[in-house]
């Protein structure tokens, strides 16, 4: 495809330049009409609620059928775009009614982001029944609601969002306009990440619904090969997002790629990091918790369905090795707030496992990862909470190898107040080199 290219595109207005809805009714599977259609009841948020769908049989109704997968044959028909600046479904206005099951794939290498292409670029609402969005090459965007006069909303149906190889690429993005999010993307998608560099599965970057997540999906995980430097759900200004807690989550590795992360002393900042979720500033909130009875990620007594590796940090002026690592598994700053009851963290040589840092208009950052487990090995903190961060492992189960200090404790601050809650946790330790605990101020 040339660049500036357009799979499907509706230049929808009339000659006063007013939106004018066109109806197109999508089909890249194999599936098979029902020869009749089905009333649209759930799509609570879109406009084009109430409308008609053609009733389908077969297609893409979960991630093996979209991408060919655990012996399942592959019913996705993908529109492949192999040009930057270019889209496979582009809406550029609103009024339009998208529905049926549609499949792109993005193969293009950007050499920045204003020159990547998008797999679903749309103002209108959309409301599918299935999809198999496939992002790979460099600085390309799976789904992304535009949100122009007014906000977006996206219904993917059953499928996957697949982030597959390449680097600097994103499966969801959710942009800011102004401090209020561009749109909302609601799924059911089994999100798919399979190897790559410096790519995100989810971000976030404002919220546009008071009482709304903005991005909804069913799970998101890696497929064999671990993501490098890459942090997968990233979520700011009020963003909020959540996976199904019945039945998805996450189950998720990564680690820094070859070479030693350098500290900048200039700017502060390290090179490269690795994290699961980080979510920043009042009002953000990621909720990946679990029920009780969901074992998506940890079918095994021994599987952590949160994997992170990090790596020790070296000074970019010196190249000497400092006492610094990077990556982590769970991270809320400024007041942000990460919900994960029942997960299981594992994280080796990243900075801290779980950390909880900084406060909100008096409202501090919390992580809940009540009834789950850390294991942490390293030279950094378990559990690190600072500057009105909290942190609740309750009746779950820590354990420290390495040379872990596994949390601090205040003594100038009641129980109740320690920012840290351990209340029911089993503590394990399997180094002769870990420290329990850290104490401040004790007289």
């Amino acid at each position: 495809m040339e660049k500036n290219s357009v799979g499907i595109f509706a230049n929808n207005l009339d000659n006063s330049n007013n939106p004018i809805g066109v109806n197109l009714h999508l089909n890249f599977s194999d599936a098979t009409s029902a020869g009749n259609q089905t009333k649209i009841t759930d799509h609570t948020h879109s406009s084009n609620n109430g409308n008609y769908v053609n009733t389908l049989n077969g297609g893409i109704v979960d991630k093996n059928s979209a991408r060919g997968t655990g012996g399942v044959t592959q019913a996705a028909k993908l529109l492949t775009i192999n040009s930057n600046k270019s889209a496979g479904l582009y809406m550029p206005h609103k009024e339009s009614f998208i529905n049926g099951q549609f499949a792109v794939e993005l193969t293009n290498n950007a050499s920045s982001p204003n020159d990547g292409s998008a797999g679903i670029y749309s103002n209108s609402d959309v409301d599918l029944q299935g999809h198999y969005v496939k992002v790979g090459g460099k600085n390309n965007v799976g789904v992304y609601p535009v949100g122009n006069g007014g906000t977006t909303v996206i219904y993917l149906g059953k499928g996957t969002v697949e982030v597959n190889g390449g680097s600097r690429n994103s499966g969801i993005v959710v942009k800011d306009n102004n401090g209020t999010g561009r749109g909302r993307v609601y799924s059911e998608s089994e999100m798919v990440m399979e190897g790559g560099t410096n790519n995100t599965a989810i971000y976030v970057g404002g919220h546009s619904g008071v009482n709304e997540n903005d991005v909804t999906i069913k799970s998101l995980e890696t497929d064999t090969t671990p993501q490098e430097d890459t942090v997968y759900i990233y979520s700011e200004n009020k963003g909020k997002v959540k996976t199904d807690d019945a039945a998805g989550g996450l189950s998720i590795k990564g680690k820094i790629s070859s070479g030693d992360p350098e500290f900048d002393s200039g700017t502060g900042k390290v090179s490269k990091t690795v994290g699961a979720v980080y979510a920043t500033g009042g009002e953000t909130k990621v909720n990946i918790e679990q029920a009780s009875s969901n074992n998506f990620g940890r079918t095994a007594a021994t599987d952590y369905n949160i994997d992170i590796t990090g790596a020790q940090v070296k000074d970019k002026a010196t190249s000497k090795m400092l006492d610094m690592y990077s990556g982590f598994g769970l991270f809320a700053e400024n007041g942000a707030e990460i919900k994960a009851d029942y997960n299981k963290v594992k994280a080796v040589d990243t900075g801290a496992a779980i950390a909880s840092i900084g406060n909100s208009s008096g409202t501090g950052s919390s992580v809940v990862l009540d009834y789950g487990e850390v294991y942490y090995k390293g030279s950094g903190f378990a559990l690190f909470a600072k500057d009105g961060g909290k942190i609740n492992l309750q009746n779950g189960k820590l354990t420290l190898d390495g040379k872990a200090t596994g949390f601090s404790v205040d003594y100038s601050l009641a129980t109740a107040n320690q920012p840290i809650k351990l209340n029911g946790t089993t503590v394990n330790i399997d180094s002769d080199d870990v420290i329990l605990m850290s104490v401040k101020k004790c007289k």
